[in-house]
């Protein structure tokens, strides 16, 4: 395991490890990974740290499982963002979509955390300004999504932010497709700058853990408002 990310959950880690594997290793597109008993004695980790691994990278679209035969490689890490155009609209992909923002914001929090500059932090904060000022449904939607990717570009991962712009896209064709803002939040909008707020200065003040509840409570809201949404 590298050195220069010990500093990051163990199992996105080994997501890392298993990253390079695939781009630069043995490990191609098509072929069957190692079982997670395998990987565990070769990266030196616990088996429930490469489990949660492999479900991440499930979740990004990198593998899929398939029962008997094991995780095979579905594409390189570096094309992820490709396959997940038109992921489709039904309930169970709108839910995959959110959960993989989710984990992915997740650690862009913890990273920008330990990244930001001051220079960065007065851009975050500024989002949240704009958002407060905000006099229309469209533009706070605009402000929330340039939020989330700037937080994501101050952690310094380009992977990360190329998996998030790509989600993005897919909620974007899922508006188009119903024609309505189903991921819209602005009933809930006094709520969503506190949150907003409370992440931006987590992050700028280097409190990771509070960094990540408030990205879970933003994903929280955004599942509610879906639903309420959906509703109506």
């Amino acid at each position: 395991m590298n050195e220069r990310h010990k500093n990051q959950p163990l199992h996105f880690q080994v997501i890392r490890a298993l990253q390079e594997l695939i781009e630069k290793g043995p490990y191609k597109p098509g072929s069957r990974l190692p079982s997670e008993r395998a990987l565990s004695e070769q990266l030196k980790v616990c088996r429930n740290s490469v489990r949660e691994a492999i479900r991440a990278m499930e979740i990004i679209g990198i593998l899929e499982s398939h029962h008997g035969e094991g995780n095979i490689i579905r594409c390189r890490p570096s094309d992820a963002m490709i396959h997940t155009a038109g992921i489709g609209t039904s309930r169970e992909n709108i839910i995959e979509i959110l959960e993989a923002r989710r984990a992915i914001e997740s650690e862009a929090a913890r990273l920008a955390c330990l990244r930001i500059s001051k220079e960065q932090g007065k851009i975050l904060r500024c989002y949240v300004e704009e958002m407060k000022i905000a006099n229309c449904d469209a533009g706070s939607m605009a402000i929330d999504a340039g939020f989330h990717r700037k937080m994501t570009e101050f952690a310094g991962n380009k992977l990360l932010l190329s998996y998030l712009n790509s989600l993005m896209r897919s909620m974007e064709d899922i508006r188009q497709a119903e024609k309505c803002d189903i991921f819209s939040t602005c009933r809930h909008r006094k709520i969503m700058i506190d949150i907003h707020s409370y992440i931006c200065e987590s992050i700028i003040k280097d409190l990771p853990e509070k960094a990540v509840d408030g990205i879970n409570e933003y994903f929280r809201m955004v599942f509610k408002a879906w639903g309420e949404n959906k509703a109506d």
